[in-house]
Order: structure tokens, then C-alpha cells, then sequence
């Protein structure tokens, strides 16, 4: 049977899948629940009967059915990826995204740390079957790394940066490019500033919801990012914050706040509305946030 789950894969190198039935929804400004994994390096929401797909240190892609991701409680760590994928030695897994079974996507998009966009024909990573081999996914530049893989079909994108930057772009104007290729410039960054996460606009009715490093968060109208062309800096999303965080969410979703410490899982109905200058309300208590995930 078809069932909703979150893959979380974690700095050691661990996954496992977790329904997502065993999130319990708190009140925001709560301290949550402990954390009693090592530190998560990525997570997502998905459902056992999609695809689950990786992106290596080694800048391969690798691709498994989520229902062959073992499945784990809360209180343990999982399997070592190791286990489940054929890697070299000293390679990682170091991102995870899902290739959904009824998806209508016709493009694979990499968003990178200093603001370059590669899309590239879905079918480059797809064709050949069920292959745990890994294929080469992207060529990066020096000091560079892949923040988001996502599935779109000429979407706009948002892209957020660390520094409370935020620029909306047309990926319909963005040529696909080989899977060796670097792709474009899509936002330009101020020195010391990365971008932190990019994030599809699938209905206008959404809210793009920024989550902060303190722990902090809003949700702002869309209306208020008008599109611009690529490589330009944007405009300022969050003032006086770090950005941990950032998706697009309507009042049925429900987010998890991973915490240094804790974990809490809120309403999206309790994220307040906000202006890009607004501050917003504390979601989790006494934690650093490393990262967020719709589920």
C-alpha cells in the first residue's frame, strides 16, 4: 500500500524512512521533541511508491525506490547508505530529493550554493531502468556545491540566501544543458552570501514560508516577488537573520523544524503572515535551526 513517509538521511551517513503519521503537531514555540539522531543532512517527504534519488560528493546521481529505504523509528539512526548503494570508497551522499511516481516534470534542476541553475532533460537521469550504478549529474565549480535537486516542468523558481536575499525566476527561459554542463547564473550573491534553498511556485494562493537560524519564521505573499531575470540580486526576504530555511506551503501543510537539539513538527496555520521586512514569530525554543521540510 501507497503510504506518505520522510527519508531523512543524516552526516553519518545514515537513512532510514519514517511515516509520516508518527510526527505529532505541537504549538509552535515549543522545545519540541530530542533529537536522538546524529546531525541530519537532509530530508524530505515522500511516498513509498516513488523514486527516491541521491546526489553523491562525487557529483553522481543514484536512484532507489523509496520502499527500498528500510524503515526506521524515531529512535534509531537507520542503515549506512553504504548499504543500499554501490559507492566508491570515499564518496557520500550529501543530498536527497524525490522523483514522485504520477510526476509531470520534464526537466531535473540543480540549484547550487553560488547561484548557478542547470536543467537538464529529465530522461538523461531516467532512461536505462533501475540502475544503482550512479550516473554523472552536474560538473562543479571549484568551492561549489548542489543545494537543490528538484522535478519541474517550466515552473518559476525562488531562490533564498543565507544573507535574507530572495530573487523569482523563469526556468521556461533556462535552455536544457548535458548532465556534465555547469548551467547559468541565477542569482548574484554579495561576498561571504550562499544560496540556501530554491523552491518551485506551483499556485499563486501559496505563501513562501523563511525560517531562520534562531529560529524564528513567516509566511509572505507571493505577490510580493515580482519575476525578474537571472543572475540579478534580488530583493531582501528576511533583515537582520540568517536563513536556515524556506518552502511553499498553503494552511493544510505541516512543517518539521530540525533544531541542534530538538525537533518540532508545527501547523502551517501557526507560521504568521508577514511583509518581506517583517520579523516573525519563534517556532522552536532554545534551538539553532539546521534545516526544514514539508510534510
Amino acid at each position: 500500500e501507497p503510504e506518505d513517509v520522510v527519508v531523512i538521511l543524516t552526516k553519518g551517513g545514515h537513512i532510514k524512512r519514517v511515516p509520516t503519521k508518527n510526527f505529532r503537531i505541537q504549538k509552535r514555540n515549543g522545545k519540541g521533541s530530542k533529537n536522538k539522531d546524529d546531525s541530519i543532512l537532509d530530508i524530505i517527504k515522500t511516498n513509498t511508491v516513488d523514486t527516491l534519488v541521491m546526489f553523491s560528493s562525487k557529483g553522481k546521481i543514484y536512484r532507489i525506490l523509496v520502499d527500498d529505504v528500510p524503515e526506521g523509528g524515531n529512535t534509531n539512526k537507520g542503515v549506512l547508505v553504504g548499504t543500499v548503494l554501490k559507492m566508491v570508497p570515499g564518496e557520500e551522499i550529501i543530498a536527497i530529493t524525490s522523483l514522485y511516481r504520477d510526476t509531470q516534470a520534464t526537466s531535473t534542476v540543480f540549484v547550487t550554493a553560488q547561484g548557478h541553475i542547470k536543467k537538464t532533460a529529465l530522461e538523461e537521469y531516467t532512461k536505462g531502468g533501475k540502475s544503482f550504478a550512479g550516473l554523472l549529474g552536474i560538473k562543479l565549480k571549484e568551492g561549489d556545491r548542489v543545494v537543490d535537486i528538484t522535478f519541474l516542468k517550466d515552473q518559476e523558481l525562488i531562490l533564498i540566501s543565507k544573507n535574507g536575499m530572495c530573487i523569482r525566476v523563469k526556468t521556461a527561459d533556462i535552455g536544457n544543458v548535458g548532465r556534465l554542463a555547469i548551467g547559468v547564473k541565477g542569482m548574484k550573491l554579495n561576498e561571504g552570501d550562499e544560496v540556501v534553498a530554491a523552491v518551485p511556485v506551483h499556485k499563486d494562493s501559496d505563501y513562501l514560508a523563511i525560517f531562520s537560524k534562531s529560529g524564528l519564521a513567516k509566511k509572505v505573499p507571493l505577490k510580493e516577488f515580482t519575476t525578474q531575470g537571472r543572475n540579478g540580486k534580488g530583493v531582501i526576504v528576511y533583515k537582520n537573520e540568517l536563513v536556515a530555511g524556506a518552502a511553499m506551503i498553503d494552511d493544510l501543510d505541516n512543517i518539521l523544524i530540525i533544531g541542534n537539539t530538538s525537533n518540532i513538527t508545527i501547523s502551517s496555520k501557526d507560521i504568521p503572515v508577514g511583509s518581506r521586512v517583517a520579523a516573525g514569530n519563534i517556532m522552536i525554543k532554545g534551538n539553532l535551526v539546521s534545516s526544514i521540510v514539508k510534510i
